[in-house]
């Protein structure tokens, strides 16, 4: 619970840190915190997994690379994003077309519940992933606002 909450406090630090008040920003984090599935046992997390970074081997074994985002957590957020920027950003989403059934596999192999793996908690935890590149767009407009030294980045970003 703890750490479901800190990620959802990322979503008030962007409504707090933003040029204006934004409520579309606060109520989705009020829902988030209204609506937070069964805690997860945590474990490592990869912080972005996406099929950038993946690695398929001749032998048939998949290898994940790019570990700067690691960190221990619900094992949930990988899953949420995977699927968040697996739909636009770096397709394909290899899971829309079975979804329940990659949650039953996940459920197989690693002995959670359907009350702890199951397409909504996934979907929860998409949410969840975004606020890193919401904070982004919204960091930028306003770090220029605050100072007009702000690194050429943040004008662009904006």
């Amino acid at each position: 619970d703890l750490h479901i909450d800190s990620l959802i406090d990322k979503w008030r630090q962007v409504e707090r840190n933003g040029l204006e008040p934004d409520p579309f920003v606060r109520h989705l984090a009020n829902w988030l915190q209204a609506h937070k599935p069964a805690p997860a046992p945590m474990t490592l997390v990869h912080g972005e997994i996406n099929n950038d970074n993946l690695l398929l081997g001749s032998d048939g074994d998949l290898s994940a690379v790019d570990w700067e985002f690691a960190h221990i957590g619900d094992p949930r957020e990988d899953i949420g994003w995977y699927r968040t920027v697996s739909e636009g950003a770096v397709p394909p989403d290899l899971l829309a077309d079975d979804i329940e059934g990659f949650c039953a596999r996940y459920r197989a192999v690693t002995g959670l519940g359907a009350d702890i793996i199951n397409p909504a908690a996934i979907g929860y935890f998409g949410l969840l992933a975004t606020v890193g590149v919401y904070s982004t767009l919204v960091g930028g407009p306003a770090a220029v606002e605050a100072s007009p030294a702000a690194p050429v980045l943040a004008a662009y970003m904006s």
